[in-house]
Formats: structure tokens, C-alpha cells, sequence
């Protein structure tokens, strides 16, 4: 799967979760898609590792932004997988 495909993916899924229509969401309900509780969500948000903006002085997760931080990690990951086999 190449990288336009994996983002997309992402999307899907979060558009799934989520809804088409919202292009934000909480901390803790971003943080839940990747397994985090409410603590931890907000814990990797203030470290980074949960993409969030700041609309009115209140920080959410932006649903794109969420989608492409997945896709780099899954290409990461990926990219991992292959340089560790040996051909």
C-alpha cells in the first residue's frame, strides 16, 4: 500500500468513527483511537505525539492531522518491517 492509500485509509476510519461531518474532536476522543485513556490523551498532547490546534483557547485534536500522524507512523513502522527482512 503506498502512502496516498494508507492516509486515505485513515480517514476512512476516522471519518467512520467520527462522523464525515466533524473535522475536530477532543483530546480524549482522539486520544482513543490509538488506545489512550483520558490522562494519557492529554499527556501526548502537551509531549506532541497527539496533533492538536487551538480554536478559541481550547486545544482538539483536527481529524487530518490525526490521519497523517497515523499514516507516518504506519509508514515508519512499515519501513522498519522491510529493512529488518532480509531478501
Amino acid at each position: 500500500m503506498d502512502k496516498s492509500e494508507t492516509f486515505a485509509t485513515w480517514m476512512a476510519i476516522l471519518q467512520g468513527r467520527f462522523g464525515p461531518d466533524r473535522v475536530v474532536v477532543s483530546i480524549p476522543e482522539g486520544g482513543a483511537v490509538i488506545g489512550l485513556g483520558r490522562t494519557a490523551s492529554y499527556t501526548a498532547a502537551k509531549r506532541g505525539d497527539l496533533p492538536t490546534i487551538k480554536i478559541n483557547g481550547v486545544e482538539k485534536v483536527s481529524i487530518v492531522a490525526l490521519a497523517q500522524k497515523l499514516d507516518e507512523a504506519s509508514n515508519t513502522e512499515s519501513e522498519r518491517s522491510d529493512a529488518g527482512c532480509s531478501s
